[in-house]
């Protein structure tokens, strides 16, 4: 009776490592397969005439020097895959500020976390509704050898986004969406790169030379939230229109100011106005007057200072901040 359960016994375990041997071929075969199709696309990539082109706005030479660092900083937004076998990776995007005002690197960092994954040869940028086919390059454009992630991944990698030359061109400062969809990798992995923030990495803002089209919109009375300001650009005229959310003295009613006035540089000299006779919905004879000066001294794209003077006798000054962030960065 013994000798037939450990007869039955072994029959299982034998039963069981060839299962398992079956299982590793099959993966290890769905491996080469998704590791071969990736190398062809790449390959393919590469003698494409747009990648011998200097990209625009990927690589900030001087920034960085080779090796890459492979310790993310900063803020960073990282996001987990699998490969066809199953081994786990992280990619983590990650930005390293360089000199110039406005300008950072942007990295992506892949690490194995377990197993030995394979690293995508390429991936798609989403940018402003644009898709681009990139490289993960390992390397700086000046380094004539170039060099990209794709293959087995032992140790943390850091590598850069280069992108075929599209119009508009890819920015790595601006809000990007990265896609890994290559064979390699069997679910679609997505993950969201928000646009660059000097003030994110201790950064002081910019200094600003002068009033841009980007700054119209709505701005708030900071530690006033009831009331605030609405700004209509021309910069190409250097005229700034402004509508004045404000009340009366008393706090019992609103009233109705503007203001209009001409800029050269950071700093707005205008003329305020007031509206009475407003009726709610239809067409009356409305009075608007002048009725003192108005001064916006911009500290930044969404900073301000406000200052009046009525002819009523009042005056003073606020800080103002903009509601919604600038878009695109000026």
């Amino acid at each position: 009776m013994l000798r037939n359960k450990v007869a039955l016994t072994l029959s299982a375990l034998l039963l069981a490592n060839s299962a398992a041997a079956v299982d590793s071929a099959r993966i290890d075969h769905q491996r080469l397969e998704a590791q071969t199709r990736a190398l062809v696309e790449i390959q393919l990539l590469t003698e494409r005439s747009e990648f011998a082109l200097s990209p625009s706005k990927e690589f900030t030479e001087g920034c960085v020097t080779e090796p890459f660092p492979v310790q993310p900083a900063g803020p960073r937004w990282t996001v987990r895959a699998s490969d066809a076998a199953g081994a786990q990776m992280e990619i983590t995007a990650w930005r390293k500020p360089c000199g110039t005002a406005g300008d950072a690197q942007l990295f992506i960092t892949v690490s194995p976390v377990s197993g030995t994954p394979f690293a995508p040869c390429r991936v798609t940028m989403v940018q402003n509704n644009v898709q681009y086919t990139s490289l993960l390059r390992t390397n700086p454009p000046s380094n004539i050898a170039t060099t990209a992630l794709c293959g087995n991944l032992f140790t943390p990698t850091t590598v850069y986004v280069i992108s075929t030359g599209l119009s508009p061109a890819f920015d790595d400062d601006q809000a990007s969406t990265l896609f890994f969809d290559l064979a390699a990798i069997p679910t679609p992995v997505r993950l969201d790169i928000p646009a660059y923030n000097a003030a994110d990495y201790g950064a002081p803002p910019p200094s600003l030379s002068t009033v841009r089209r980007q700054m119209a919109g709505a701005w708030n009375t900071e530690g006033m939230g009831n009331q605030g300001f609405y700004f209509d650009i021309d910069e190409l005229a250097r005229i700034l229109a402004v509508a004045w959310f404000t009340g009366t003295p008393d706090g019992r009613a609103r009233d109705w100011y503007s203001a209009l006035g001409t800029f050269s540089g950071p700093r707005v000299q205008l003329t305020v106005y007031r509206t009475e006779d407003v009726a709610f919905a239809r067409q009356t004879t409305v009075n608007t007057q002048p009725f003192g000066t108005m001064t916006m001294d911009f500290t930044a794209c969404d900073r301000a200072t406000v200052s009046w003077s009525l002819n009523d006798g009042r005056s003073g000054s606020l800080p103002i901040r903009k509601v919604l962030p600038v878009t695109p960065a000026c």
